[in-house]
């Protein structure tokens, strides 16, 4: 398999602040930025649509768009962009006058991405069934268990991050929010991973997930479409373009060609332990590391285990029981043929021969 054909799943995250304004095209700018990074997921918060937004206003090219947005009320609002090339599902869409929620699953990764934007004026009721919506959808009992990327603007600035410490001078209200969303990570194991401002001093645009190697990395960068500063996430995840998926069905990997019924597994092992797997990957990205690493294994098996002998095709594979048997058969069959033949051609007519015969 030619693994540089596998593409890193990168993930575009921020608050857009309007996402078509009269005075800009925020569309356009986004999906020239995704293309760019070779995003395969755009995630929005404040998207400011409503019901009556079509589609095709706001359509990337190369994006299915899955979005939700407040009743009866302006403002708000969320969206999810994901690559057409990336097979996925719809969770849940979840809007009232406050709080907006979508999220996805990405099929093949087993991916749960949820989006989620609580304003500073949020009721706490609102926002508690915000993450009621969300707790019913991300927690689950299937097998394997989905790696879960909960990303949104939640508006608490007076926390400590990784850490999840809500810090003191805040309004009882305002720390009771904190303490609905901190319940929620200790209920679904999730972990924050944003650590640097978003907007001004502030982290307000957050990362949550329940396994801690799903983000390689992020960074974050300031954007001349909004005040907050978008986030770019790298996954450690790739996925296969169905345009090279021909060449993925036909590339072998060479530890498919070694019978490792013959492996000498001490020194195989051995020189396994021997790897430095640090200064291997030093500097490198998920993708060069998993082709780093497949490399270095490939290399040790191929030094202690033998190739698979090649089968050649034998001419007649039927049984010598079989065989046997089936020569007893068609020789008795054989004298039948013959007895009856000559018997048949004694009688003169046909019905001297029936009559005989009973």
């Amino acid at each position: 398999m030619d693994r540089s054909k596998l593409h890193p799943i990168n993930v575009i995250t921020g608050n857009i602040q309007g996402l078509i304004p009269k005075t800009m095209n925020k569309v356009q700018f986004l999906n020239n930025m995704a293309i760019t990074q070779n995003a395969s997921i755009i995630t929005l918060t404040k998207t400011h649509l409503d019901p009556t937004t079509y589609d095709a206003e706001i359509q990337m090219n190369g994006y299915t768009p899955c979005r939700s947005e407040r009743i009866n009320r302006s403002h708000g609002g969320v969206i999810i962009y994901i690559d057409n090339n990336q097979p996925f599902s719809t969770l849940a869409e979840y809007t009232d006058k406050h709080c907006s929620l979508c999220i996805i699953k990405l099929e093949k990764q087993c991916i749960i991405i949820a989006i989620l934007y609580r304003p500073p004026d949020c009721p706490s009721e609102s926002f508690r069934q915000a993450l009621s919506v969300l707790s019913k959808t991300i927690i689950c009992d299937s097998t394997p268990c989905p790696d879960i990327l909960l990303l949104g603007d939640f508006n608490l600035p007076r926390m400590n991050w990784p850490e999840g410490n809500i810090i003191t001078g805040g309004t009882t209200i305002e720390q009771a929010k904190a303490r609905m969303l901190l319940d929620l990570c200790r209920e679904a194991f999730l972990t924050q991973s944003i650590t640097e401002p978003t907007r001004g001093k502030n982290i307000l645009d957050l990362a949550f997930t329940n396994n801690d190697n799903l983000i390689n990395h992020y960074n974050i960068s300031p954007t001349i479409i909004s005040d907050h500063d978008l986030i770019t996430i790298q996954l450690n995840y790739g996925y296969i373009n169905p345009i090279d998926v021909d060449d993925y069905k036909t590339d072998r990997p060479l530890i498919s060609t070694l019978d490792f019924r013959s492996a000498n597994w001490p020194e195989l092992i051995k020189d396994m332990s021997k790897v430095n797997w640090v200064e291997v990957f030093m500097n490198t990205g998920p993708i060069e590391q998993a082709q780093l690493f497949l490399k270095k294994i490939e290399e040790v098996c191929a030094k202690h285990v033998s190739p698979k002998k090649t089968m050649k095709l034998k001419k007649n594979i039927i049984p010598k029981t079989q065989q046997v048997l089936s020569e007893k058969e068609a020789n008795y069959l054989k004298k039948i043929i013959t007895t009856w033949r000559a018997v048949a051609a004694l009688a003169s007519p046909r019905k001297t021969v029936i009559s005989r015969l009973n």
